[in-house]
């Protein structure tokens, strides 16, 4: 999976992706710090890649303008760190791939309820972290 981690989470995050085995980039490795999210949603748009931020707009970008593509992943958590929820960040991207081929709704969920995942609720919490992931209708993760 093409993941692009945003400005507002450390470089390591694309180090632990990529261990993981995802195709990861920081945004810093590819455009301008100042970039707009907008900006970073269409470069994520044209190359396939997943958006992980800890960012709220990007789910309102996402859903003011009706666009099918990128997906986002969400992290709400206290500490945003790698080293702290990263483990759990690569189980939920690990998992949302075959999610992705199943289901056709306009938004696909995982939730961490601390023994497994679950597809019934719109956000994961564990422990005080919050991973939304929002998929937009026809796209694949």
């Amino acid at each position: 999976m093409r993941v692009v981690v945003d400005v507002n989470l450390p470089p390591a995050w694309a180090s632990r992706l990529r261990v993981y085995g995802h195709d990861a980039q920081h945004w810093s490795e590819i455009g301008a710090l100042d970039a707009t999210d907008s900006e970073i949603l269409a470069w994520a748009a044209d190359h396939q890649a997943v958006v992980l931020t800890c960012d709220l707009d990007f789910g309102a970008i996402l859903a003011a303008s009706q666009a099918r593509t990128p997906s986002v992943v969400q992290i709400r958590a206290r500490d945003v760190l790698p080293e702290a929820i990263g483990e759990r960040i690569c189980e939920v991207l690990k998992t949302a791939g075959p999610i992705s081929s199943r289901a056709p709704s306009s938004r696909s969920t995982l939730t961490w309820r601390g023994y497994g995942f679950s597809r019934s609720a719109a956000v994961s919490r564990r422990r005080g972290a919050t991973i939304s992931m929002v998929r937009r209708p026809g796209s694949d993760w």
